[in-house]
């Protein structure tokens, strides 16, 4: 992996990036501001962040690290596929904050207005069992398109995280 660094600052946003490379891909990590992170204790705010990533340019796809009360951490902006399915087990830029909780943003076309397919419950589950396997949570995966967003854990399991909350108390790990 190489990493070339391109910092600049998104007043709006309070967020630093800077553009990295994986095998090739090209790809943004975007910081946010340590002192004032985005808490994102309801869908509705995982909603609203999920819209400001078509402002910040995301194509396909954004990668959200939160910590254990769901302060993000990092976002990789269009990461490949591969580093969504392992992010628990890399080490890289934007991964050295320790991070619990993940959120997938998927940029899509149209948002459609019907229930998630049987293909898209059996990727959203595989990745949510595949970041279990990694000492994650995955919250959820958010598609967002410029009228509409969907949830697929409120739309696929009835006891998902959104309903539960943050838990403050839950340590934060040793290392991601």
């Amino acid at each position: 992996m190489s990493t070339r660094h391109r910092h600049q600052r998104c007043a709006s946003r309070r967020l630093s990036s800077f553009a990295i490379e994986y095998d090739g891909a090209a790809s943004q990590v975007w910081l946010p501001d340590p002192d004032d992170p985005p808490l994102l204790a309801s869908f509705g705010d995982a909603a609203a962040l999920a819209v400001s990533m078509l402002d910040l340019g995301a194509l396909t796809e954004v990668l959200v690290l939160l910590d254990h009360e769901r302060r993000v951490v990092s976002m990789l902006i269009d990461p490949p596929a591969e580093v969504v399915f392992a992010i628990g087990w890399l080490d890289g830029p934007g991964l050295e904050v320790p991070f619990t909780q993940t959120l997938v943003v998927q940029v899509v076309p149209v948002v459609r207005s019907e229930a998630p397919s049987a293909t898209d419950a059996l990727h959203f589950r595989r990745l949510r069992s595949t970041h279990v396997l990694q000492g994650l949570e995955l919250l959820d995966v958010i598609r967002v398109d410029h009228d509409r967003v969907q949830s697929l854990a409120i739309a696929l399991d009835p006891d998902c995280a959104w309903f539960r909350g943050p838990d403050p108390a839950e340590p934060a790990p040793a290392s991601a």
